[in-house]
């Protein structure tokens, strides 16, 4: 995991997540990054209002649509 990649650039800039979930969507895989107490300066552009989160809590989904490792974020980028 690269520092230009998607979660190498959530990891140095938010930290590690308190837990990951991985799994696969109809064969591409997903990884969601949780954090139960994200930082309460970061700011996100709701995409349409539809950031999971809940309080102090954001959940980041990761997909790896080409399957060579490349997760890409697909909530919105905390900026």
């Amino acid at each position: 995991m690269g520092a230009m990649t998607d979660r190498g650039r959530i990891y140095i800039v938010y930290g590690p997540p308190d837990a990951i979930q991985q799994h696969t969507i109809d064969g591409v895989p997903e990884e969601i990054w949780h954090y139960s107490a994200f930082s309460r300066s970061a700011q996100f552009v709701l995409d349409e209002g539809k950031l999971p989160r809940t309080g102090n809590k954001v959940d980041l989904e990761f997909l790896d649509n080409c399957r060579c490792n490349e997760f890409r974020l697909q909530t919105p980028e905390p900026k």
